[in-house]
């Protein structure tokens, strides 16, 4: 399964699974075999008090507890217009390949 994480932009192609919020992103997760992520940083309206870097700080405590490894972590980018989110995401992101490896 892939997953876009988006509150106004639409998936690449029907490929993707459009997610507007983290709660459900996280359940997604945790029920499914998830092979991509693309996410964008502020989710507006369809989640005020989550955004993409509270997904990935979930995803980081995920990788910590051991429900990921380095064949089972998915594929994940970023699609934000925000570079201050984007580049929180990407520490998180560059975290979490420290810790698989």
């Amino acid at each position: 399964m892939k997953l876009f994480l988006d509150d106004i932009r639409t998936p690449p192609d029907e490929t993707w699974t459009l997610v507007d919020n983290v709660p459900d992103m996280i359940q997604l997760c945790t029920e499914e075999l998830v092979t991509h992520i693309s996410l964008d940083h502020d989710l507006g309206d369809t989640d005020p008090y989550h955004s993409g870097y509270d997904f990935m700080c979930w995803l980081e405590e995920a990788v910590f507890l051991d429900k990921y490894d380095k064949h089972s972590f998915p594929h994940v980018k970023f699609h934000t217009d925000n570079p201050v989110g984007r580049n929180n995401m990407k520490r998180s992101l560059d975290h979490i390949r420290r810790m698989l490896n």
